[in-house]
């Protein structure tokens, strides 16, 4: 599972997030966001992040799957 289309404050960033869960299970992890894209959006002032989560198959990549836009707001 990684992340598309992500935004904090309406400003577009490029997380780093990979997660790989195996079938039936949980899994928690981080996300990532660069110091120079961080630096852009004061972590201090977040008011709001959206994202889609992309989730998919990566024995042989045909299986895809894309959440609606999921927002999390202060």
């Amino acid at each position: 599972m990684q992340l598309r289309e992500t935004s904090i404050n309406g400003f577009m960033v490029d997380p780093i997030c990979s997660i790989e869960i195996a079938p039936k299970k949980t899994a928690k992890d981080y996300i990532l966001i660069a110091y120079y894209e961080a630096d852009k959006v004061p972590m201090s002032e977040v008011k709001n992040i959206e994202t889609k989560f992309h989730i998919f198959n990566d024995n042989d990549w045909s299986d895809r799957y894309d959440t609606k836009n999921i927002v999390i707001m202060k």
